[in-house]
């Protein structure tokens, strides 16, 4: 990608940027720095909650190289956290990335993105639907994808497009999650109704290969199929409306796990609206892969609202409104230790762990630490139901700095009681930098 970009922005004409002219490229540098008060660091149950202190640094550099309509960019976002109390969780993060988008004369789109994400903490970076919350517990997460949209008439064309994500934890962890590969493939047809609206049908396939990082168990596979109808509409470059209404089956291949057939559905909608007021809007029924040592994957239905008011120049409001409801599949069953003390887990029946001398039981093991989970959860089909709101005002310097103070409060209730959990953070972020606005297929 980097030798065709290159080859490609030899000699072509610059585009308009609001970024920093380097040679060739446009420079983009930022900085945004978030000072904070969690109530509740890690994210657990109200009886063990953790509050502290925090300060967080990210600072995404993007260098681009525009020709003609198309642009090829490079980013790397080096970031650190900081603890008052818990200065055992200092430590840095970091993200680089590429992406390339060709536009041909011909009116066909090429884009392709790849990224390494190396975090801890951030699970919402692989866990959109609000599943874990596990501390400390390093890990990195692999995004690559290509996607391609070619009209075949002024009316008529189709889309393809191919995703890959993988998740792999530290292997020093100590905590039961899993890891995973996914590969996906959408072929879209297209038929523009009008010059901004367009009907799509696609099908879509996904395999997902599974490996448990600390229990003992075959690797198992999904098998995804969908079909979808919708509507594309494109109120202007920066603002569009999109949905789609879809059947889908998901297959457990190597295991007896329970398997989904049903209705999925997503809408999205972003408008800048009179007054200065930008509304984003998502509702979304999909199956989402699970984390969560006991089920393959859950179904997660969300509805995400995002209201941005600029009455003035200078300041402006925010409001965030997340519900989330997450549904497992099956009841959890019960993990023992084995007898030789490892971090490996065996499926038993109901009853005492039998692969334990509770007469002489291995070091650290005991009569009440050979379970993995709290027996309260054995036989329930987790619920959880999730409520954030956030809310925020903010100061706006010039065009590359701003101030902003918000409160941000999640409550999650979930049926099995330890994975309830209540968190408030106060903070106030500062940022800095240019943005290259981004097209995207």
């Amino acid at each position: 990608m980097a030798v065709l970009g290159s080859y490609l922005g030899l000699g072509a004409p610059r585009a308009e940027s609001g970024g920093i002219p380097l040679g060739p490229f446009e420079f983009y540098p930022s900085v945004r720095l978030e000072a904070g008060d969690d109530s509740n660091i890690f994210n657990q149950h109200p009886d063990f909650a953790v509050s502290d202190q925090l300060v967080y640094l990210r600072a995404p550099l993007v260098w681009r190289l525009p020709f003609h309509q198309s642009a090829w960019d490079v980013t790397f976002i080096p970031g650190w956290n900081g603890y008052k109390e818990h200065d055992e969780l200092d430590g840095s993060t970091q993200e680089i990335g590429t992406r390339l988008f060709l536009a041909f004369a011909s009116g066909a789109k090429l884009e392709i993105i790849g990224s390494q994400l190396d975090d801890y903490l951030n699970t919402t970076a692989f866990d959109p639907g609000g599943e874990v919350a596990f501390g400390d517990s390093p890990y990195c997460l692999d995004t690559a994808s290509v996607a391609y949209e070619h009209l075949l008439s002024p009316r008529q064309g189709f889309r393809f497009r191919t995703d890959y994500q993988a998740l792999h934890f530290d292997e020093d962890s100590d905590t039961s999650f899993v890891n995973y590969r996914d590969v996906s493939a959408t072929l879209s047809y297209l038929n523009a109704l009008s010059e901004s609206t367009t009907f799509f049908a696609e099908f879509e396939g996904d395999r997902q290969d599974q490996e448990r990082t600390q229990i003992e168990l075959d690797e198992d596979r999904s098998i995804r199929r969908a079909v979808h109808v919708g509507m594309e509409h494109r109120f202007d470059r920066s603002d569009s409306a999109r949905f789609y209404v879809g059947y889908e089956q998901l297959r457990i291949v190597n295991t007896d796990d329970a398997e989904f057939s049903g209705l999925i559905a997503e809408a999205a909608y972003g408008r800048q609206l009179p007054g200065g007021l930008r509304l984003t809007g998502n509702l979304i029924r999909a199956t989402t892969a699970s984390v969560f040592n006991v089920n393959n994957y859950y179904i997660n239905n969300r509805l995400l609202v995002d209201l941005d008011w600029r009455p003035q120049a200078r300041i402006f409001y925010r409001l965030i409104v997340d519900l989330t409801r997450n549904a497992y599949p099956e009841a959890a069953e019960q993990f023992c230790r084995s007898a030789q003390g490892s971090d490996v887990f065996v499926p038993v029946d109901a009853g005492p762990c039998p692969l334990i001398d509770h007469d002489d039981p291995p070091d650290g093991i005991g009569e009440s630490a050979d379970l993995a989970f709290p027996p309260e959860i054995i036989g329930v089909v987790r619920l959880d139901r999730q409520f954030r709101v956030r809310g925020a005002v903010g100061f706006q310097f010039s065009r590359t700095a701003a101030v902003e103070l918000g409160y941000d409060h999640t409550d999650r209730n979930s049926n099995m009681d330890p994975y309830d959990y209540e968190t408030g953070r106060f903070s106030l972020e500062f940022r800095f930098g240019w943005r290259p606005d981004r097209e995207l297929i």
